[in-house]
This record gives structure tokens, C-alpha cells and sequence, in this order.
């Protein structure tokens, strides 16, 4: 790999405090791979031989159930992905595809176990990257347990929206269909609940969705949620 890579590397937070020898040793066995939308990265149940990374683009992990799927969480750039299959040598235990043209890095799994057994601040980082996939999980579940459809499209939108700049518009990555599995909905309601929205300034064209008022749409996400008393 270049030296480009190095920089990647430390700009991905698992390996930001790694010690330049092992840098270096993580360099020589990584792979920087280029995928188009929708390849599949690899399948529940295989053998998790690799640690990846997101560079650049979308992936999602998915598990399927004779002709039914439902996307267990979307993968952003700078993050890594199905890291306790690779630390306990496992299966792993959902599917993975990319959802745009993405770039991956890749590196051997047993690579990363022998990283961890020997580097303190690297096994730091394997934990906190572990505690906050938790943390995920559980905020995924508490917002499927507490709250409606509407109400998760409602934060996921202004979540988005900050994160994409907060300048008055979203640009959807992926399918609409994507996005309804990942919030637990179907596409058709989905699409209700968007058009519900257009009282609150949502309106959406193509893949493109627009912001007019985010302060009432905020408002009506505040006005549901659950009182003190209510829990």
C-alpha cells in the first residue's frame, strides 16, 4: 500500500493510537478494494477472514429469512464492521453489501487478533469501538421498543440533516426501501409518513429530501415523547 494508506489508517478510529511498528505490519496485510453499488461483500454464516473498514461509501448489513430481509444498520464512512465475529474468530452473523460505489479496506483477521493480544492501546481501542457498537444497538432498540414509525423517521430526518450540513436538504445514498427496513418500516408506510410530514415543511423529489422548517418538525417530535410518567 501507499503512504496514502498510512493516513487512512490513522483516520480510521480503531487505529488512531496504533504504534507506528505495527502500523506498519497492518500496511504490508491490508487491502484497499474498490466495490460498485450493491456487491456483496459477504454472506451470515461465513467465516469472518477479515476486518473492513469503510472508506468511502455506503454498506449495509442485512440478514434475510427465506424471501424476507431487514437491514440491521447502515455503515458510514471511517467506521469499521462485524468486529466481535473477527476478535472471537467466529461466523459472521449477518450479510454485507455495499449500497453506492464504495472503497473497503480490508485486513486479515488474524492479523487483527494478534494486534490486539499485543498492543494495550490497540486493545483500548477494540474495546471503546465494542462499547459504542453496544451503544448502538441499544439505542436502535430502545427507539423500535418506545417509539411509532413516524416518530423514528422524524429523528432519523433531523439527525440527517444536521449531520449533512443542516443546510436545508437531505440527499437519501440509498433506496427508500433501504431506509424503511433500517427504520423498521415498510415502503409503503414509509411513504405515508412522509407525505404526513409535508404539514411540517418535509417534501421529497427522487432522492433529494427538503427541509423547509426543521424547528416544526423538531417541535412535533418533542411533543411525543414520552412523559416522565409515561415510562
Amino acid at each position: 500500500m501507499a503512504r496514502a494508506s498510512r493516513e487512512v489508517l490513522r483516520a480510521l478510529p480503531l487505529f488512531s493510537n496504533v504504534k507506528a511498528e505495527w502500523l506498519d505490519a497492518l500496511i504490508r496485510d491490508a487491502s484497499l478494494l474498490n466495490f460498485a453499488c450493491f456487491a456483496k461483500l459477504f454472506d451470515e454464516s461465513d467465516q469472518a477472514a477479515v476486518l473492513h473498514a469503510v472508506i468511502e461509501g455506503e454498506v449495509e448489513l442485512f440478514n434475510r429469512q427465506g424471501e424476507d430481509e431487514a437491514t440491521l444498520q447502515i455503515i458510514h464512512p471511517r467506521e469499521t464492521f462485524c468486529l466481535p465475529a473477527v476478535i472471537r474468530n467466529q461466523n459472521y452473523r449477518q450479510s454485507a453489501r455495499t449500497l453506492t460505489p464504495s472503497r473497503i479496506l480490508t485486513i486479515p483477521a488474524n492479523i487483527i487478533r494478534d494486534l490486539y493480544d499485543r498492543d494495550g492501546s490497540f486493545a483500548r481501542g477494540i474495546a471503546t469501538a465494542l462499547a459504542a457498537g453496544y451503544s448502538h444497538t441499544m439505542e436502535a432498540l430502545k427507539d423500535l421498543k418506545l417509539h411509532r414509525s413516524d416518530e423514528r423517521l422524524a429523528n432519523w430526518i433531523l439527525q440527517t440533516h444536521q449531520a449533512q450540513g443542516g443546510n436545508g436538504q437531505i440527499t437519501l445514498k440509498y433506496p427508500k426501501r433501504t431506509l424503511a427496513s433500517e427504520l423498521g418500516m415498510t415502503p409503503e408506510n414509509l411513504s405515508r409518513s412522509l407525505a404526513g410530514f409535508a404539514k411540517h415543511g418535509i417534501a421529497i423529489k427522487g432522492r433529494v429530501m427538503f427541509i423547509s422548517d426543521p424547528g416544526a418538525l423538531r417541535k412535533w417530535v418533542l411533543c411525543h415523547e414520552p412523559r416522565p410518567e409515561d415510562s
